[in-house]
């Protein structure tokens, strides 16, 4: 532990309290945890949830951290920088808006 203070970088309302909360939680109860899981996700070099993957209107660089829809995908507002991509594009952000739980973040 350096003790250095590092800013937030996930745009996730309220995480980096919970990830403090749990940082506490663990110090208080480091003597009766016996180990900690750590998993990671991960993503193909050219991932649609890459900045890479997308172009903003008129060719724009999408920045990291980018809320994409199919609705914003529609509009023409993004699109995939392969444009061969769109139909398969739309239908997996059509798939996961269905569930109601997540829209993609680049």
């Amino acid at each position: 532990m350096s003790g250095r203070r590092l800013a937030p970088a996930l745009p996730v309302p309220g995480a980096h309290a919970d990830l403090q909360r749990l940082a506490a939680l663990i110090r208080l109860h480091a003597a009766q945890i016996d180990g900690i899981t750590v998993t990671l996700d991960s993503h193909h070099r050219y991932d649609i949830a890459h900045p890479g993957y997308w172009q903003g209107r008129g060719d724009a660089v999408v920045a990291p951290f980018t809320p994409i829809t199919a609705a914003t995908v529609r509009a023409g507002d993004f699109s995939p920088a392969r444009p061969e991509e769109l139909n398969r594009t739309l239908a997996y952000l059509d798939a996961l808006e269905a569930t109601g739980r997540y829209t993609l973040m680049v």
